[in-house]
């Protein structure tokens, strides 16, 4: 279940089927975690500016990347050198990193029985481009993880009662190979059933959910679709050292 916590007067999502994971942190924020928080522009390599969650967390830093809506997945090496990507994988404990959304899908997928995990920002366009399936090739290939013993979970986006859009995208996800009937109701798009598509044919053996629209919930959740708002939610991860 995806559900609230509190700590240290910080609120915040978790997935209560991951935190038996020995040494998994894990959190999905909301527009309650830190209201001071907006988004600024260029890159974003260090999280310094949600204070209040990582203080709450126990963490001093975590990596991130200046999202450009690409298939990009990179290692944190990479990261460090080029800075643009929409995928952070990690195959070390110690190393923590993050991705941010106000609408598109984020996705955390874990190799429980090691260190090892992949976040992911897919918006339509990475979608299309099939970043998921792509990312899940590149951690399996770094992890030697099997993929049967992964587990996925999708964190709060907008969803196809409130995202509509032009035929052209519908032609771009065709013109990729995406079943358009599974993925449209008439000009209304399902990420989260676009990832949950790639998830599935990567092998990935358990799909969690938070089954939440960004844009049906203000009180929680930043919706760039709804008001054009600047804030972001984070999906955030790493395993302690032990």
């Amino acid at each position: 279940m995806f559900e609230l916590r509190h700590r240290n007067g910080v609120s915040f999502f978790v997935f209560s089927q991951l935190e038996g994971i020995p040494r998994l942190v894990h959190a999905f924020s909301s527009r309650q975690t830190d209201a001071a928080f907006k988004d600024a522009e260029g890159p974003h390599r260090v999280a310094l500016e949600k204070p209040q969650l990582l203080n709450a967390l126990n963490l001093d830093r975590v990596e991130q990347l200046e999202q450009t809506h690409s298939d990009a997945v990179l290692t944190l090496d990479e990261a460090l050198q080029r800075g643009r990507g929409d995928g952070l994988i990690v195959t070390q404990a110690g190393r923590f990193a993050a991705v941010r959304s106000a609408d598109c899908a984020l996705i955390l997928v874990i190799d429980p029985r090691g260190s090892g995990f992949c976040l992911m920002h897919a918006g339509w366009r990475g979608n299309a481009q099939r970043i998921v399936e792509k990312g899940l090739r590149r951690f399996l290939n770094l992890s030697r993880a099997d993929p049967k013993s992964l587990i996925a979970a999708l964190g709060p986006c907008i969803r196809s009662c409130c995202y509509e859009v032009g035929a052209e995208v519908r032609r771009e996800f065709e013109r990729g190979g995406f079943p358009g009937e599974k993925l449209f109701r008439g000009s209304h798009l399902d990420l989260a059933a676009c990832s949950r598509l790639q998830l599935e044919r990567s092998g990935v053996g358990k799909i969690l959910d938070s089954g939440l629209c960004t844009s049906c919930r203000p009180d929680l959740f930043y919706s760039w679709r709804r008001a054009r708002d600047r804030g972001r939610m984070w999906a955030l991860a790493g395993f302690r050292a032990a």
